[in-house]
């Protein structure tokens, strides 16, 4: 029986044979943020230290993140995201808010709800937290960076110095939202996600939800570009286990296929019936393995 070493220079061999004059397989190695270069034949020999399988407990959220307006307006945007396939909202309070009124026939014991109370100062937080009958209004998780929820940012830029900053800022029994911002780099955004989730995993925070967001990077030259630009970072979420996905909603036609993508994603694929789709998956594994061991230097 050969042993893995030489079982992988056997395939080595075979993918050297199909490549065009000029290239090597080296050439094929892949290089991501922060150096890490994974190269295009993982096996399973190359992932022995590592088990970053993933268990979330509940297929992802497909949360519709509404700022700025009225709480009026807000009230209006929430209702409209939820008849068009949002599961899940987010509302950024301001001081001239009332969540009372933004919460008006809203049911948020079948949702997620987050309250982002940033901008608001301890004073204005406690005032709005009374007005709300908890048990008329179960599932609220306020954001207010004190005794509840707290939040931290990974960004685009610096990937693995941001997961650092925050995994090094948590504190003591904390519960916290951290929000990632996807980029276009597909594998590196699902790996990155993953690695996330393993390393708040071994922190000592009570509890932990994971977000991510996203942006449109490109123009709309290419006709549906941004549909599909949208998808493929939605399934990135997804794949990456983000227990939600936050959808900027504003009401207008682009914000109704932006939360139907979740909903054909749903409908179409199967996902949410796999605990963990990528799961076995040697090369991302080796990429997530890789992301963990350069925030922990």
């Amino acid at each position: 029986m050969k042993n893995s070493n030489t079982v992988k220079e056997d395939w080595n061999a075979v993918i050297a044979e199909k490549l065009k004059e000029g290239i090597s397989i080296e050439d094929l190695a892949h290089e991501y943020p922060s150096g890490i270069l994974i190269e295009p034949n993982v096996m399973g020999s190359d992932i022995e230290k590592y088990n970053h399988s993933i268990s979330v407990s509940k297929p992802w959220i497909n949360m519709a993140s509404i700022n700025g307006g009225s709480s009026s307006d807000k009230n209006k945007l929430a209702l409209l995201a939820l008849q068009q396939g949002a599961n899940g909202l987010s509302f950024e309070l301001s001081s001239q808010d009332s969540i009372l009124d933004i919460l008006k026939d809203i049911l948020t014991s079948y949702l997620d709800v987050r309250i982002d109370c940033s901008q608001l100062s301890s004073e204005e937080i406690a005032k709005q937290k009374s007005l709300v009958n908890q048990s008329y209004y179960p599932n609220l998780r306020w954001i207010d960076n004190s005794d509840n929820y707290v939040q931290c940012f990974i960004e685009e830029n610096d990937r693995i110095q941001s997961i650092k900053r925050c995994i090094d800022s948590l504190k003591s029994n904390a519960r916290i939202d951290v929000i990632l911002s996807l980029s276009k780099n597909l594998l590196f955004e699902i790996a990155s996600l993953r690695a996330l989730r393993a390393l708040l995993e071994e922190s000592n925070v009570q509890s932990f939800n994971i977000l991510a967001r996203y942006e449109v990077e490109g123009t709309n030259e290419l006709g549906d570009y941004n549909l599909i630009e949208k998808t493929y970072k939605v399934l990135s979420g997804i794949l990456g286990g983000a227990n939600a996905i936050l959808t900027p909603y504003t009401g207008d036609e682009d914000s109704r296929l932006t939360l139907n993508i979740h909903n054909v994603l749903d409908l179409e694929s199967g996902m949410k019936n796999v605990l963990d789709p990528l799961g076995g998956s040697y090369y991302i594994e080796k990429l997530t393995g890789e992301i963990i061991s350069k925030v922990k230097l």
